[in-house]
């Protein structure tokens, strides 16, 4: 069963879901939810964040989805997706959308929307994935759905023309530093410090600005920004 928030931005997308597939509930991040299954038929908390276009610009200009809502995503649930919904098109490096059918400036830059996309996906482990309409994002998320409870054993389709090659083996960043990095102030040198200060992106969330000033490199300024941050104030 997939959970919708029941506030405006999700509740919309109820009547394009099958029925019986969907009901409407409380969210406290994420439009929509639903349990998969994964490896060994572990269950796996699958969030799916819905963005329009506007929105998104909106958020990252605020810092309110770095700073808040990101955050909350990836420390309640195993899987995030954002799903970017709207059409756009670009104009000598500008990013335009077509509103009362009158194409508009949105605000940002073709490349600083592919830069952030990316960092999500490469850096914070988000799957990012576009729609045009609010109907296609509830197709979207009910065909999440249903890949999700197929079983993880049961999707083999990657295996069909693998050939092995060599690989070269690398760290990857934990979670929390993946997460840090994004906190203004923060960056990536003083997110090292952070991660292994805090341990987990919940401890990092929850903390209050005197447990930040106990990390070496960050002072009362820093420490206050980036808690006013994490709270979307």
């Amino acid at each position: 069963m997939i959970i919708l928030d029941d506030r405006t931005g999700s509740v919309e997308l109820l009547q394009y879901f099958p029925p019986g597939s969907a009901k409407l509930g409380r969210l406290k991040f994420g439009d929509a939810s639903f349990i998969g299954k994964g490896m060994d038929g572990i269950p796996v908390m699958v969030g799916a964040e819905r963005k329009t276009l506007p929105d998104l610009v909106s958020s990252l200009e605020s810092g309110r989805f770095s700073g808040h809502q990101l955050p909350g995503l990836l420390a309640s649930f195993n899987m995030v997706y954002l799903i970017v919904e709207g059409m756009a098109r670009a104009r000598l490096g500008q990013l335009e959308i077509k509103q009362s059918g009158v194409w508009r400036p949105l605000g940002i830059s073709e490349l600083a929307l592919d830069s952030f996309l990316n960092t999500l996906e490469v850096m914070a482990g988000v799957i990012v994935r576009q729609t045009t309409n609010a109907q296609r994002t509830a197709y979207l998320i009910n065909h999440l759905h249903h890949w999700w409870d197929k079983g993880w054993d049961k999707h083999k389709s990657h295996l069909e023309f693998y050939e092995p090659r060599p690989t070269m083996a690398v760290t990857r960043p934990s979670l929390v530093r993946r997460v840090a990095k994004e906190l203004p102030g923060i960056g990536w040198s003083r997110s090292g410090p952070v991660a292994e200060y805090f341990g987990t992106v919940h401890n990092m969330v929850m903390a209050d600005r005197f447990r930040w000033m106990q990390i070496d490199g960050i002072g009362k300024g820093i420490a206050e920004g980036v808690v006013r941050a994490i709270n979307g104030d």
